[in-house]
């Protein structure tokens, strides 16, 4: 049972999309139509990944970083 994990930050801007930071695809706010009030968000492994077999997701009571997922939505 996996219980320890590293805190990532997800950015999607005009030049890209970032990892903490570091440029991880081509991917920008203008690939993003806005056709409803909701999304999705999902977290996945590809089959084909360097490391497959799961994800661990943690909340604020399990893991060492006591936070829930939190997701911020800006743009002009």
């Amino acid at each position: 049972m996996n219980q320890y994990g590293l805190l990532k930050t997800l950015e999607i801007t005009q030049q890209g999309t970032f990892m903490n930071g570091d440029k991880i695809s081509e991917v920008t706010v203008k690939n993003f139509i806005r056709q409803s009030e909701y999304w999705n968000l999902t977290f996945k492994v590809e089959k084909t990944a360097d490391h497959p077999g799961g994800l661990t997701i943690f909340g604020k009571d399990f893991g060492n970083h006591p936070q829930d997922i939190k997701f911020k939505f800006y743009y002009e």
